[in-house]
Formats: C-alpha cells, structure tokens, sequence
C-alpha cells in the first residue's frame, strides 16, 4: 500500500487535504498438492476420462485429488474450490474545511477505480452429495454409490472493474452556545461491476440474445439490446441527505441527540464472481437427474448419459452484438444453477435514525439512554428466476390429464417433459421461459428490505480508582433476506420476512479496572517502581443466544423447484 498525502493551510479559516493512495491484495486459498497413486480419480473407480461414457476427469490436473463427497454432518475430499485473486485500487480523495464565523463548512470529492482478478475453480474433482433420498441414510446411499446430486464446474475468469464517485458537502453550524446544528447531502455514483471481456449473463423472460442469436431464449448478454457491460444500469440518483442536532443547556448536566441520514453501498462484487463464468464462457454444470457415483454425467436409473460437458467449447474473449459469435450452447444445456443478475438493480442503502440522551452524575460518572435503527432498502438477494408453476404440476399430476402411460408430475418434476391426453407437449412446468433449455437459475437482486430497533443504554464511571463502563442492548433485527447468498420468495419476498440470522435481543456487556493500592502498601524509594501501577481488569458480556435456522432442503412439496427451496420453508408452531 502506498499512501501520499498534503495537507495545506491556506489561510487561518481554510485547510485543504489531499490524498492518492494505491492498494494491492494478491493471493491463493485452497490449492492442493496433486493426488498421485490412490489419489489420482482413475484409481478410486470412477470411469475415466470425460466422454460418452459418462467418465469424471480433473478440469485442472494439478488439483487432481479425492472428489469432494458431502455427507448430513461430515463431508471430505481434496478440495471444492480453489482461489487465485489479485486486487487493485487506484483512489484519490480531497477534503476542504471552511470556517466562517459560526460555522464550519467541509467539501469533498472521494473516486476509486478497482480491479478485482480471479482464477478459480469449483468442484474441480467433482462434488458429490448424499442425503439418505435412496435408502434413508446418507451413509447407506454413499456405500451403495448412489448420490442425491453431483456438481461440477470448468476454471472460471473473472476480470471485473467498477468506478466510484462520491462528492459530499456539510456544515457545522454552532446556532446558540447550547445547540449545534450539522446538515450536508452526498451523491454517490457507484458503477455495477463488469468483466474487461463481458463475460458475463443474466436472465431476461422473452427476450433473444442478439450477442449469442442461438442462445436460449430469455439469456441475455452485455451488449443487447438494454443490457450494458454492467448488466444494471449505473444509478445518478443517489441523494444522501443527512442531520444531526446536538443540545446541552448551560448547567452541562444533561445533553440531548438527534440524528438522520441516508448511506448508500455499492453492489458487492461477489454478484459478479457468481455471474461470471457462467455458459458460454464457462459450464457449471449441476446434476438433473439422479447421477451414478462411477459415472457421475449417466442417469443413474434410466442410464441415459447428460453429454459431454467437459472439455467445454468457449467462445472467444471480448464478444459483442456487432460480432456474434454462434457457438453450439447444446453441451452447456439444460442451463441450470448459473447465477444472473436483475437488470433493474438499484444501490443498496440504508436510513439510519438516533435519539440520545445524556446525563451526567457528579464529575465522574455519565449515564446515557438512546433509541438507535436503521431500515435497510434493496438490499441483494438470491431469487429463483425461473419458478415450476404450482397449479400446472398438480394438473399434470391426475393420471386422467395425462397421455395414457406417460409420466405425471411430482416433486422435483419441474424439468421433465410431459404430454397432456390431447397430445400437446408440455416442456416443464417452469413456464417463465418456456422451455426445458433453462432450469432453475437465481438472480441477483435488489430485492430484500431489513429494520433494526434499539434500545441502547450505558453508564461509564472514571476516577482515580477505578473505572467502569457497562452497555446494554435491547434490539430486534427482521430481514427477508441476512446475506447476499440468502433465498427468498420469489412469488413474494415479504414472506420471507423473519428474524435476522444476526439477531440477538439482548447484550450485555461491563469492562472495568481496579487500581490496585500495592505502591501504599511499599512506597519506599526502591520499592515504588515495582509496587507502583497494578491494576486489575476484565470484560464480561451476557449475550442472547443466536437465532435457530429452520430449513428444508431435500424436498419440493411447493412443486416450484426455487434455488435453495426458499417456498418450502418449515411451519414452527408452540
């Protein structure tokens, strides 16, 4: 890192500080040394290489190892992933500070260009899950080679790039001795993430691909029509008004607080790292049916083999709708489990709001009582895309609707091809995008909402012997949505609306220190560099315990085959 830095006085009421610094991270996580002998894939059982015969390879031979094999409470393997990232950020930032009578006004103007630059890899041996679906233990169904579920994924590259800018002005203004008064308003400019070679997708119903005309329709790339490098559009909307009040009477017994603002974040770039990567440009490739664990790409029960997804047949780098390229998407499809991000996404922001206050007992000892929350607006979140349609599976499931000895739809029957007894085809129930070419695919959107309430109080005490500090907090955090990576509805996302994964109600916590009077005790002109400056300290906290997360994950009794079964949630009842 390097930072350089000025800081001028101009005048006596004027002070300008300027500052460019550059940061670079670089490293690597999660790269094994290669198997050889009983490590290598061949020589665990596993039909070998990729081909028509449904056979499991290395996609990077020097990560060659174990499949990953993921039991209910255990799991092992080489790897699942492996990371090879570089990161750089460019940043310049001035700050000016007027004072004139008053009042002390500050301007300023902070940019930052980052890269981001990953070489990655997932389930590069292959990752195999085991639920108990067969036999009704997961240890059985391993032992009998008969997995729930088997992933897959080619080395992905990830160049991304965003800009940001932010520009803020304030005042300071001292109104009366016993009031100050602080406004300003900030406008942030902050780019979605993109890839130097807009290798990147997302999911549009209706729309066809001008970029990759023999794309499934409804996938969409930068460069069509409404789909810029970013895949969102870059928002300059972005107001940030805030005010804080402060009152302290002329007795300085007590002090009261007020405060409201706006914040806005930029988009993580982890929606990029999951978009990236995806078909064309790379397969991740998720098991559709149930996979056999020697031939992980043949139908374990019908013996029919998904295609050769690997090696996969890419594109050329830095493609555009003025230089389509038609390459054969046939291998990467059914296109499933390939993240997309919403092109309608906003920036995050949250409104944060404090009423304070404050009492002082004596000289020493300060007691303090606040409300504090903050409401959280489109906040991202993992969304199916690509629904089954509830009402068209149950219609399909009455034998009477059906062609006489076809098949009938069930839980996880979304993808399956069905004929009606008129003889019309039916591909799926997911009807979105109407047409088994996609599965189930999660967009990145801007679509989660949280609040948080607060009862903050605290009393601090300092004198010559001792001191303390105790805080507690009485709070409440509600989401539909704790992290990027959490699902929710994608009929209605206020139904999953919730207690946050990070929700504790109450907290407690006292630090203190004791003088200890040991140089009283030997004062003597030897003895007081030794007896001198004892104390005793500690923190104690009492905290409530985390919240229980209840899920279901091994069944689609909601017939919707949603990313991460967010409809199928459990019924908690008392």
């Amino acid at each position: 890192m390097v930072n350089l830095g000025l800081t001028s006085t101009i005048n006596p009421t004027l002070v300008n500080d300027i500052r460019v610094a550059y940061l670079r991270v670089s490293g690597t996580l999660g790269q094994p040394l290669g198997g050889t002998g009983a490590g290598t894939i061949a020589s665990l059982g596993f039909t070998t290489p990729f081909g028509a015969a449904g056979g499991l390879a290395p996609i990077v031979p020097s990560y060659e190892g174990v499949p990953v094999v993921a039991l209910k409470r255990a799991n092992f393997g080489a790897t699942n992933s492996t990371i090879r990232q570089a990161n750089n950020t460019i940043q310049f930032i001035d700050n000016v500070t007027k004072t004139y009578g008053t009042h002390s006004f500050q301007f300023g103007v902070d940019y930052h260009y980052d890269q981001i630059n990953e070489r990655n890899t997932s389930c590069p041996n292959g990752c195999f899950t085991f639920n108990g679906k067969e036999t009704g233990s997961d240890f059985a169904d391993l032992l009998i080679g008969a997995p729930s579920a088997f992933s897959q994924a080619g080395l992905t590259q990830l160049n991304s790039r965003s800009n940001y800018l932010g520009i803020y002005a304030q005042d300071g203004w001292r109104a009366l001795p016993t009031l100050t008064i602080n406004y300003g308003l900030r406008w942030d400019v902050s780019q979605p993430w993109y890839d130097t070679k807009n290798m990147l997708s997302t999911f549009v119903p209706g729309q066809q691909s001008q970029v990759f005309p023999n794309a499934p329709k409804g996938m969409v790339f930068p460069g069509d029509p409404g789909i810029p490098n970013t895949i969102a559009q870059t928002r300059y909307n972005n107001f940030a008004p805030r005010i804080g009040i402060a009152y302290a009477p002329a007795s300085g017994k007590y002090s009261v607080r007020a405060g409201f603002g706006i914040f806005y974040s930029s988009i993580q770039q982890v929606s990029g790292m999951n978009t990236a990567g995806g078909p064309p440009f790379n397969v991740y490739y998720g098991s559709p049916v149930p996979p056999s664990l020697a031939t992980p790409y043949i139908d374990r029960f019908s013996g029919n083999s998904e295609g050769v997804k690997f090696p996969a047949p890419l594109p050329p780098s830095n493609v555009s709708a003025s230089n389509p390229d038609y390459i054969d998407f046939g291998p990467f499809e059914q296109i499933s489990g390939s993240y997309g991000i919403y092109p309608g996404n906003g920036l995050p922001s949250l409104e944060n709001y404090e009423l304070s206050l404050q009492r002082s007992f004596g000289s020493s000892t300060v007691a303090s009582l606040s409300y504090v929350g903050t409401s959280g607006r489109h906040l991202m979140t993992s969304i199916e895309s690509n629904p089954g349609n509830q009402a068209l599976c149950v219609f399909l499931s009455d034998p009477n609707n059906v062609a006489p000895g076809t098949a009938t739809c069930s839980q996880n029957g979304e993808d399956q091809q069905y004929i009606k007894k008129d003889g019309t085809v039916v591909n799926g129930t997911r009807t979105v995008f109407g047409s088994l070419d996609l599965g189930s695919n999660p967009l990145m959107k801007a679509a989660a909402g949280s609040s948080y309430n607060s009862l903050q109080a605290s009393l601090n005490h300092r004198d010559k012997y001792g001191n303390f500090l105790l805080s507690y907090t009485w709070s409440k955090s509600i989401d539909n949505s704790s992290d990027v990576f959490d699902s929710t509805n994608p009929y209605n996302p206020a139904q999953s609306r919730a207690l946050s994964y990070h929700d504790v109600p109450h907290n407690f916590v006292a630090s203190y220190t004791v003088q200890l009077p040991f140089d009283k005790l030997a004062s003597g002109k030897f003895a007081k560099p030794f007896s001198a400056g004892w104390s005793i300290s500690g923190i104690t906290s009492l905290t409530s315990g985390e919240v229980v997360q209840i899920q279901e994950s091994y069944d689609d009794n909601a017939l919707t085959g949603a990313y991460n079964a967010p409809v199928d949630t459990p019924s908690y009842a008392n």
